[in-house]
């Protein structure tokens, strides 16, 4: 999710899954796309981490927060917040920047050990409390920062990807499989064609570059990272045309991170076309998964929709939480018949109106739409 700047304002979503729905309505894209994903080798191992995990939450806007975890409006996350998360939710998404946190540039663009060391006892305390925990790079990517996915800039890209991965890879070898990484969050090209449609085959030639030197650098960090489960993502954690042109690295523990935010008028308050969920749009994101089926899970390669969700928009002299409830609930259980895997977004945001995807209240530790948690979780009992 592009979360909101330090300044406050909120910041542009990495692609419009409004203008994927269009797509897919005006070109029969629904279930019936063509894929040039890699059939990968079928999963075998610690696949029954898979059957473990239910429902998930996103830790956003806090170690993805820049230049620091409170310089968005968030406070500290403390291990009061994580245990009150274990209540309902067995998975932790943990989006991470990592530019500001760098005390060197090239060619070693070296992590400052104290933000690892404090990045590791949020992982920590969410693994004691049985919860399966997801590391990525997060807001490193698009706009102006560095991490641009395109065929002129991946010489400059591809050391700084690889240093950061093999640091962060070689420091958390110690943990065991309940710790997942995911390779990026959204990349995208700012200066590129088709930017929220999926990107073009300058950027799909270079986010698979990235993917597969993502498993590289893992892996040969050996111990407990040679068998680790890893996540690699589509242009823009694209569910359409990125997810068509992705391509899996051949490796036993990699499965596919994708997003939906469809219907875009439903899910943000900046297009409130839509303020009720009566399921009669309910085929806009059953597209999304029945893609995402056809390409990846039919294939035996696991898929998680590491961000969906929608903000709470004002609604007959209340809100409409329980509009999204339906919403959310719905996703969740449709992604479910097909042994996909939902991770719900929050910013920490929980009034009424623009960017409030926020389910927790993080300054008293307790739900701030437990009608949304319960239907959510539920799902997965």
């Amino acid at each position: 999710m592009r979360s909101i700047e330090k300044r406050g304002l909120p910041r542009r979503r990495a692609w419009r899954t409004a203008l994927v729905a269009v797509l897919a309505m005006s070109s029969g894209w629904l279930g019936l796309g063509t894929a040039t994903a890699a059939t990968a080798t079928p999963r075998t191992g610690s696949a029954d981490l898979w059957s473990e995990i239910k429902a998930g939450w996103n830790l956003g806007n806090s170690f993805d927060a820049t230049p620091c975890e409170t310089c968005w409006g968030n406070p500290a996350t403390t291990k009061a917040m994580i245990d009150r998360i274990a209540t309902k939710f067995n998975f932790l998404r943990i989006p991470v920047t990592w530019y500001p946190h760098l005390t060197t540039g090239a060619p070693d663009y070296t992590i400052d050990p104290a933000f690892l060391g404090r990045l590791k006892q949020v992982v920590d305390w969410a693994i004691a409390d049985g919860m399966y925990v997801d590391v990525n790079i997060h807001h490193d990517g698009g706009g102006d920062n560095w991490l641009i996915p395109s065929a002129s800039r991946l010489p400059q890209v591809e050391p700084e990807f690889n240093a950061i991965w093999r640091q962060v890879a070689g420091y958390f070898n110690g943990e065991g499989d309940h710790l997942l990484f995911e390779a990026m969050n959204e990349p995208q090209d700012a200066n590129g064609g088709n930017r929220y449609g999926g990107g073009t085959s300058d950027n799909w030639a270079a986010i698979n570059t990235l993917n597969q030197d993502f498993v590289n650098d893992v892996r040969a960090a050996g111990g407990n990272s040679s068998s680790r489960w890893l996540l690699v993502v589509p242009y823009g954690a694209n569910a359409g045309t990125g997810a068509d042109n992705l391509v899996v690295p051949n490796d036993s523990h990699v499965a596919v991170s994708v997003h939906t935010y469809n219907p875009w008028g439903f899910c943000s308050a900046t297009a409130p076309n839509y303020l009720t969920w009566d399921g009669s749009m309910n085929y806009l994101p059953d597209g999304d998964v029945n893609h995402a089926n056809q390409l990846f899970t039919s294939k035996g390669i696991h898929v998680i929709w590491t961000e969906f969700g929608a903000t709470v928009k004002p609604y007959n002299g209340g809100d409409n939480s329980n509009e999204v409830a339906n919403y959310e609930s719905h996703i969740a259980s449709y992604a479910k018949t097909y042994g996909q895997k939902v991770v719900v977004w929050d910013n920490g945001s929980t009034g009424v109106g623009d960017d409030q995807f926020g389910l927790l209240n993080r300054n008293t530790a307790g739900w701030q739409r437990p009608n949304i948690v319960d239907r959510l979780s539920g799902v997965y009992p």
